[in-house]
């Protein structure tokens, strides 16, 4: 369609002023008439979608949505865990190939929300706009989570604030389908109400198709986005000037075989060819000086967008710790042999349990307990008024002190049981742990 307006503006200067004039008339019908919706989808590629998604029944339920779209309308797909990756492209969905989805892994520690909404609303921002309706649907089963508190807390702040402004901004719907009780209904749910679009809980995997079809309703019966004006009315403006100003050059030769009385007549086409050669000059000036402000506006943006996204992927702040703030010598004694050391001493401020077997280095010390019932970060034993606490981090299979379960922070003390879901290890301080010792002297008499 592109091609065929393309070669026809080109011939407009060779057809009559009535021809040019009906043509551009039906390029105008044929530009407004034209509508192409573009979708992106989101896909969680985290790890824990092994476990929430075993038939892989996600990847049916998109080919099966992309299958069921208008064979015009535009689908790209992204796969995210730590970060946002493009594995395709927008293409016609009638191309669309479902192989594609055979990268889809289910791998990866974190879950990123912010940086898939990001690289879908790049994926819109990079392709030229068309009339219809723009439109990204996440499909995830997890929270925030990003390797540390402060980076999710700044990932959400992002999410909430920028990222939902452009997307209002750009007039993009936004679609989620929450694949367990996880995933993040406080972050997400109020994104899909600001843009128009819906949040959908899908219990189990096999509720995702039902999901994606309602979604797929919901997005077609949508208005679409009102067309950007035509410019090819100012086309056929410019095409008439040359068609005026191409009989000037015979006139100038008149001068010497006209009468008195033809002069009047002469006289004013010389007025207006010198008029518009004139105005010529400065319109050709005004082009490249616009052509010129768009060049540096382009680069700007880039360079801010690459600045962004340099800013948000760099890792977060270490914590800063007192090199004179004095940690006591206290340590955890493995009394079922889980982990890979009979003792594991609280080293600093922060200690974490988690099963992770790379921990991310963030300034936390991490007690690693290689198994499943343990979370990635279960609970935390923090330092703070000459005392060790335990803090519970929101685990599904709980932490346990002396048998009861820890819902508030709770003060350590010598001795302590502490059970992580069955894994049940002890609190000891050196100091006390020495003095239940006694001594055995000899037989040789103390002399004073």
């Amino acid at each position: 369609m592109q091609q065929l307006v393309s070669a026809t503006v080109a011939r407009l200067a060779d057809m009559p002023r009535t021809a040019r004039l009906l043509v551009t008339s039906l390029l105008l019908l044929l530009c407004t008439g034209a509508q192409a919706d573009r979708i992106v989808l989101l896909v969680d590629n985290s790890g824990s979608m092994r476990l929430n998604d075993v038939e892989r029944r996600v990847p049916t339920g998109v080919a099966r949505f992309i299958e069921s779209l208008p064979r015009e309308t535009e689908v790209a797909v992204v796969s995210f865990n730590g970060r946002g990756r493009l594995i395709q492209p927008l293409i016609a969905a009638g191309e669309f190939n479902p192989r594609v989805l055979d990268r889809l892994d289910y791998h990866g520690p974190w879950t990123d929300l912010s940086l898939a909404v990001e690289r879908g609303v790049y994926e819109l921002r990079q392709t030229p706009a068309v009339p219809g309706r723009d439109a990204i649907v996440m499909i995830t089963d997890g929270i925030m989570d990003t390797g540390s508190p402060e980076g999710d807390l700044r990932a959400e702040a992002w999410l909430a604030g920028e990222l939902t402004q452009q997307l209002t901004q750009r007039d993009i719907s936004m679609w989620v389908v929450a694949l367990s009780e996880e995933a993040d209904f406080r972050v997400l749910n109020p994104i899909t109400r600001a843009t128009g679009g819906t949040y959908h809980r899908a219990m189990t995997a096999n509720d995702v198709g039902s999901a994606m079809t309602r979604i797929r309703e919901s997005i077609l019966s949508l208005d679409p986005a009102p067309a950007p004006e035509p410019r090819s009315v100012p086309a056929a403006s410019t095409t008439e000037a040359p068609a005026q100003t191409a009989p000037q050059p015979a006139p100038q030769a008149e001068p010497e075989i006209v009468t008195s009385t033809e002069a009047p007549a002469i006289a004013p086409v010389a007025t207006i060819a010198t008029v518009e050669r004139g105005s010529e000059s400065p319109a050709s000036a005004a082009r490249w000086w616009l052509a010129a402000f768009l060049l540096l506006l382009g680069a700007g943006l880039l360079g801010w967008a690459l600045w962004r996204t340099w800013l948000v992927r760099q890792p977060p702040p270490k914590p800063v710790i007192s090199a004179l703030e004095y940690f006591p010598d206290c340590y955890l004694v493995d009394l079922h042999g889980v982990t890979n050391a009979s003792t594991h001493p609280l080293k600093g401020k922060y200690n974490m349990i988690t099963r992770l077997q790379q921990p991310p280095d963030d300034g936390i010390f991490y007690i690693q307990i290689f198994r499943r019932q343990i979370g990635r970060r279960h609970a935390l034993i923090e330092y703070r008024d000459f005392s060790f606490w335990i803090i519970d981090q929101q685990s599904v299979n709980g932490t346990f002190l002396n048998g009861k379960r820890v819902t508030t922070e709770t003060r350590l003390k010598h001795g302590d049981r502490l059970r992580f879901y069955k894994y049940e290890f002890e609190y000891c301080v050196s100091d006390l742990a020495m003095s239940n010792e006694t001594l055995i002297a000899d037989n040789t008499r103390a002399t004073f």
